[in-house]
């Protein structure tokens, strides 16, 4: 049974699932108001996200050539599909980034900013890392006794986790280094996530709207040269998702309407643009670029229903299939951290064990499943909510 994860850019086999330059308002100019940048629905959109790269993984791992039917047909959806979950982080982490950049007022909000990005972050991951440490040694005993297949990577001691603690591993692979994701291979989503908060933070830098815009579309401009000229393109940058970012942003923008006219004809010129290069890109069939399309276009899609579906937000969020959605969605950060390594252990013992041969392959998925979400709702309770500001707006439980 292969080691599975969700890929990322250009098709790399890396994990699972956060934003683009954004044209946030001026923090001079006074932030947007808490309430107007605030989309309930979105909690459901990220628990829309999460099950579907947890689908994703269990799916790969449970499935072989001998699962065909229609039977087989909802598991078989999301081995194919369940990918696009990441990208739908990616848009809604534009947004909620954008909007707590907005809030970063002050005499200094860049410190602001980045203060409260690593609180909200940092301390929650590493926690991760280290269950997800524990968790690896079992495997690897399981592993040695015989009792698992090797789905989950074991621990292994090296260097490699410093850089993993440090979410630097897509920064490395820029200047020629391909470390590998210690422990937790679906973090790679989130060292691009740093790389974003580093940008927006460039662009609080300097109070001024007219900057921000210029760092959208200069962005804009350097991601479709690096993918014109593909002998450009550096690995492990930001622009490998700068659609999906930039999708965010644009969302943001739209919804709160706290952009002057120019500064959102800018903004929607540069969506515009990013989405018809890789449109272009689509058609020419380039090798890896179509994939990289079809994502942004699907990035595209969500960001523009998402801003017709901002009127009825409310109603939407009230409904009771959203107020599901929207449990796992408050949790999606520690579901992100967690499943991967105790899905996969559990997964490796029932692969081993033969049990997920035939019909077998639904109860293990549901198992592993579940035994994601109890360990990523506990997760959440015990260790996430210690670092999320009070009360919890949607702008602060972004990621992934």
């Amino acid at each position: 049974m292969p080691f599975v994860t969700a890929t990322g850019p250009s098709g790399d086999a890396l994990g699972m699932p956060a934003p683009s330059t954004p044209t946030m308002p001026s923090p001079t100019a006074g932030p947007v108001a808490p309430e107007g940048a605030r989309f309930r629905s979105l909690d459901a959109v990220r628990g829309v996200a999460c099950l579907l790269v947890l689908g994703f993984h269990v799916a790969g791992a449970v499935l072989a050539a001998e699962h065909t039917g229609p039977s087989f047909a909802p598991l078989r959806f999301l081995e194919a599909w369940g990918f696009l979950g990441v990208d739908v982080f990616f848009v809604v982490s534009g947004y909620c980034i954008a909007a707590a950049a907005a809030a970063s007022g002050g005499a200094r909000p860049r410190a602001t900013f980045l203060a409260r990005r690593a609180r909200r972050i940092f301390p929650t991951f590493w926690a991760s890392m280290a269950l997800a440490a524990v968790v690896g040694v079992g495997a690897l005993a399981l592993d040695r006794a015989g009792l698992a297949a090797p789905l989950f990577a074991p621990f292994e001691a090296g260097w490699h986790w410093v850089s993993s603690l440090l979410l630097a591993e897509t920064a490395l692979k820029t200047v020629g280094l391909d470390p590998r994701y210690a422990a937790n291979p679906p973090l790679w989503s989130l060292c691009y996530e740093v790389q974003f908060y580093a940008l927006v933070a460039l662009g609080l830098v300097a109070r001024s709207r007219r900057v921000a815009v210029g760092t959208v579309v200069a962005t804009t401009l350097a991601a479709a040269l690096v993918r014109a000229v593909p002998s450009l393109r550096p690995r492990g940058l930001l622009l490998d998702l700068w659609p999906e970012f930039l999708a965010g942003l644009w969302l943001h923008a739209h919804v709160t309407g706290a952009h002057r006219p120019r500064s959102r004809a800018a903004l929607d010129a540069a969506f515009a643009l990013a989405l018809a290069l890789h449109v272009g890109a689509f058609l020419a069939g380039g090798a890896g670029f179509a994939s990289d399309a079809r994502r942004a276009l699907f990035a595209g899609g969500v960001a523009v229903a998402l801003a017709a579906l901002r009127p009825w937000d409310a109603r939407l969020a009230a409904a009771a299939p959203a107020r599901g959605l929207a449990w796992f969605g408050v949790r999606s950060y520690s579901l992100y951290l967690v499943h991967f390594p105790v899905a996969m252990t559990l997964l490796g013992v029932a692969t081993r064990a033969g049990w997920t041969a035939g019909a077998g392959a639904w109860a293990c998925a549901l198992v592993a499943s579940g035994a994601a979400v109890a360990a990523a709702a506990a997760f959440h309770r015990h260790v996430e909510r210690r670092f999320l500001r009070a009360p919890p707006a949607a702008s602060d439980r972004a990621t992934t």
